[in-house]
């Protein structure tokens, strides 16, 4: 299958008119397809001897593009042009047709390249290599193109170095059944380097020497060594491996091949061939591993097995090249992929996630059906009501109300169903060697703690990278810090800089966004050439030695990365996450799904972007408070990729006080608020035109997320609790009996979606995440009132404050600093908003126990049952949520304790730097059973509860 181009969306001018020779061929086919992104116009010729016509059916209808089926050798049949404009015919035997206009590049990679063809075409090769070379040759002199040749690593032959380079001639068997392709290319690049002898004045040729390459757009019958093992295993036939499998050969994907053949052709290079290929070797026994335990965990079926044949002659043992003349000249990078994916899973937790999404979405679509039928029956049963009869107005709204329940329900978990398929994981990635691009890492701070930021100065100075230097970003004009700076840089093994903007501390324009627009500014005055990357980091982010080597690796592979991003991790996290300050769930749930929609929320510190992308989006958005998640939104709506690195790079701190931590979330909801307002909630027709629907769907999804959440879990309880307060009937059941079975069921339905959305992820968390979400709820609530007023009305806006900034006088984490009990009670009800959550509570419970009385004072059990269910029982109605509200009290009363900072911190060095990363415990979360267990003694109760009533009275 050929690469996918559509032609009426090129990105770019009009450039250059270039001809591929062989382009219908695997490599040939995914140069097109480039060359037509780019905006080129192409001419592509082939005799389609080795490669059929569609692989070039997704370019065919390109305006840009034409192609010729023509043979470069003598042959005896005749040839046509597939043009709108071009209708001719002419004799095969001639040169290149002399009706193509001339083009200003040409890239020759035509030749029969399968091992196939060695023994049944070999005089096509031969010829296809001499006659077919010159007559390209002739053609570039003539229209004066520059010129690339597409040779081969099998010039080396059978090679007698383990790394071969380019000045390597090479063991070459002239007398052997691969001497038509190995001396057949030798032969074109001595033509090439005959006609720079013989005509001084011809045009500039490139050589490429192409190591083996594997990818979309390769025949299944071409005889190579990857398609031969897939299409076996695909077959269920064993995988035959001539020889004993040690032989190494080093495979690239194709577009990285591509990539290096228009480099090439774009350099300045004319002094020799260059090697364009992957360093890392892989034994043809690996390579047939791997194809047997992928296909079988793709297709479900058996692993088939490994037979041994003789070796073929002349077979080489080894191909490994050296890419040091290609890193240094085409500015090339050497990026590794392993087998591993990430986030790092078992097979058995894969399957377990398979069949948790297996169930989860049919399970979520019969809740939305059963609550759409218990709302028919609702209606019913006010329309069974005699005219006579009082209006009922409570039970109307009490409709109402299950319909806004059912709406939220549905705009909350819609985006999910976009994943049918289930998620796609990425693969481990690393960029190697000495040869790097070069990276600013940017540090932004605003009057943290010293030892703070230097901690995480130093991490970010101790990177196992080339080429990068480190600013740090100093909004909090600390004098003492930058003098410990300019120490720091004595010993430092990276150029260490310090910038502090104008202003006053704590009040410059645009602030942590601000701060970052004006430290790229800064760096691009110290130098004429702009660096094409940049990484952030708060200034509490301790980030490991390979956070460069990992996060490049995708921005280099991937020119259309905009931005990679690193999950936050925290080691600071106290013992059972009372406040559910984690975000384990968000990190590898929600990220990996927006992930494989291609709509990844940019969810800074931990961020490397791509310069120009950020030019594009007109740099951060200072007015809203949350610049990371809406710079993805705006690179995605500009038609940028971002990016996840599923991997454990950076270890934060979350705010370790019950006032730090409402703050935060409060400029959360703020920035996502705000966010939704720069967007128009995934809608702006000029800053989200290049958004897939996927993307929009996300996007809308996040833009709304605030408003469901205050609706679900502020304002719904708020409406229940007042239409219970009326006394009168919820409901007026046609049919009891199967309105409390719809109930259960419903109440069913939902209990196992939640222990399969545990599966996803974690138990214990999904739980803390939703109490959490309830309890947090009035807060977020006010601030969306306060964003949606008018200025004069909402008074004085929210400001952005750095999380370490986010202080607070309990101190209820410090053992020996806490504030005595009631202290802390009296502080968190009255002035940090718990009175609001206890009132709430109580009257829940008051009016619980008023219901269950008033129920208990009918004179008949059927009178009894029907007042339960008809009023405190009424379907939909959940008690508990109420319960969730005193969360923050028992953290209040009995909060954690969390040793200093630097005591969760263990020393290294780098050089002679010290440097501090999070000791084991700290890097992950920790979970005792009663973290959970009480929750669950709870609600086993309220679930005996409805029971023992339903038996007792209603039976």
């Amino acid at each position: 299958m050929g690469p996918d181009i559509d032609g009426d969306k090129m990105n770019g001018n009009h450039k250059d008119r270039i001809l591929v020779t062989g382009g219908a061929g695997f490599i040939g086919s995914c140069l097109v397809a480039k060359l037509l992104r780019e905006g080129h116009e192409v001419v592509a010729l082939d005799n389609f001897s080795t490669s059929p016509l569609n692989t070039l059916r997704n370019v065919i209808s390109n305006s840009n593009f034409t192609l010729v089926q023509w043979s470069l050798t003598p042959s005896s049949h005749a040839f046509c042009i597939f043009a709108d404009t071009l209708t001719f015919r002419a004799n095969i035997a001639d040169p290149i047709p002399g009706d193509i206009e001339p083009c200003s590049r040409i890239y020759h990679l035509a030749c029969p390249a399968s091992p196939k063809y060695f023994s049944t075409d070999p005089l096509t090769i031969l010829d296809t290599c001499y006659f077919g070379t010159r007559n390209v040759l002739e053609k570039a002199r003539q229209w004066n193109a520059r010129l690339l040749l597409a040779s081969t690593s099998e010039v080396y032959g059978q090679p007698e170095r383990n790394i071969q380079a380019e000045t390597y001639f090479g063991n070459v068997n002239c007398f052997g059944p691969r001497s038509c392709y190995d001396e057949g290319k030798r032969v074109a690049e001595a033509l090439a380097f005959a006609y720079r002898v013989q005509h001084p004045d011809s045009p500039e040729i490139r050589i490429a020497r192409i190591f083996n390459a594997y990818g979309p757009g390769m025949h299944a019958s071409d005889g190579r060594v990857v398609t031969n093992f897939i299409g076996a295993a695909l077959r269920g036939e064993d995988l035959v491996i001539t020889g004993d499998g040690k032989s190494t050969r080093c495979f690239q994907y194709v577009d990285d091949c591509v990539a290096g053949l228009t480099s090439l052709m774009e350099s300045s290079w004319q002094h020799g061939p260059v090697n364009i290929g992957c360093e890392k070797e892989t034994t043809i026994q690996e390579l047939a591993d791997l194809v047997v335990k992928t296909v079988s965990e793709i297709t479900g079926g058996p692993q088939v097995g490994v037979v041994y044949g003789d070796p073929l002659p002349d077979d080489p043992l080894q191909r490994r090249p050296d890419c040091t003349l290609a890193k240094k000249v085409l500015d090339m990078y050497h990026v590794q992929q392993t087998e591993e994916t990430l986030p790092p899973i078992s097979a058995q937790e894969k399957k377990r996630r398979k069949r948790a999404d297996a169930i989860w979405r049919p399970l979520t679509l019969s809740i939305w059906a059963l609550q759409s039928y218990l709302i028919y029956l609702l209606v019913q049963g006010i329309r069974s009501t005699k005219p006579s009869d009082q209006q009922p107005w409570t039970p109307i709204f009490f409709i109402c109300w299950q319909i806004t329940q059912l709406a939220t329900s549905i705009l909350g978990e819609s985006y999910r169903f976009l994943l049918w398929s289930g998620v796609t994981l990425r693969r481990k990635t690393r960029l190697v060697g000495a040869h790097a691009p070069l990276v600013d890492i940017i540090v932004v701070s605003c009057g943290e703690e010293r030892s703070v930021i230097l901690d995480t100065l130093r991490s970010a100075c101790a990177q196992d990278y080339p080429n990068f230097r480190v600013l740090l970003g100093d909004d909090g004009n600390d004098d003492e810090l930058e003098e410990e700076i300019q120490q720091l840089r004595e010993i430092s093994p990276c150029e260490l800089l310090y910038y502090r903007r104008p202003g006053k501390s704590g009040c410059k324009r645009g602030y942590k966004a601000g701060n970052m627009n004006a430290a790229l500014a800064y760096l691009d005055t110290l130098s004429s050439e702009r660096t094409e990357f940049c990484a952030f980091l708060d200034c509490d982010m301790i980030v490991e030695p390979d956070f460069l080597r990992a996060t490049m690796g995708h921005l280099v592979q991937n020119p259309k990365a905009g931005v990679v991003v690193v999950p936050q991790s925290f080691y600071n996290l106290p013992l059972n996450d009372p406040l559910y300050s984690s975000m384990y769930i968000h990190n590898w749930q929600d990220q990996v799904e927006r992930d494989t929609l291609g709509a990844v929320w940019e969810t800074g510190p931990g961020v490397v972007f791509r310069r120009k992308a950020i030019e594009g989006m007109g740099g951060f958005d200072e007015w809203v408070l949350m610049e990371d998640i809406i710079a993805g939104m705006l690179l995605n709506g500009l038609g940028w990729e971002t990016v996840l690195c599923y991997e454990q790079l950076q270890w934060g701190m979350v705010p370790d006080t019950f006032a730090g931590y409402i703050a935060q979330r409060r400029k959360w909801c703020v920035g996502t608020v705000r966010g939704a307002m720069i967007a128009k909630f995934g809608f702006h027709p000029q800053k989200m035109s290049k958004l897939t629907w996927r993307q929009r769907m996300v996007q809308f999804w996040y833009c709304i997320s605030p408003y469901v959440s205050a609706t679900q879990r502020t304002i719904l309880p708020l409406a229940f609790l007042l239409l219970v307060a009326t006394k009168q009937p919820l409901v007026v059941p046609i049919n009891l009996r199967l309105l409390r079975r719809m109930t259960v069921m419903i109440g069913v339905a939902y209990r196992i979606q939640f222990m399969v959305s545990g599966w996803l992820c974690s138990y214990h968390m999904v739980r803390r995440k939703m109490e959490a979400a309830t309890w947090l709820s009035p807060y977020l609530f006010l601030v969306i009132v306060k964003e949606l007023l008018p200025h004069w009305l909402a008074g004085v806006p929210i400001r952005f404050t750095p999380t370490q900034l986010l202080e607070s006088n309990l101190l209820e984490r410090d053992a020996k600093l806490r504030a005595p009990l009631w202290h802390r009670i009296v502080v968190t009800i009255v002035y940090q908003g718990l009175w609001y959550h206890l009132l709430i509570a109580t009257i829940a419970v008051s009016m619980f126990y008023d219901g269950y009385a008033a129920a208990k004072s009918q004179k008949t059990a059927d009178g009894v049952c029907h007042h339960l269910w008809s009023h405190i029982l009424a379907p939909g109605g959940d008690w508990l949520v109420y319960g969730d509200l005193l969360a923050p009290l028992f953290y209040i009363i009995w909060p954690p304790t969390m040793p200093a900072r630097r005591d969760m911190l263990e020393k290294s060095s780098c050089g002679k730097m010290e440097t501090w990363y999070p000791k084991l415990y700290y890097r992950q979360e920790n979970w005792e059973w009663y973290g959970t267990f009480v929750k669950e003694i709870i609600m086993g109760v309220a679930y005996a509860f409805y029971l023992l009533v339903d038996r007792e009275y209603c039976t």
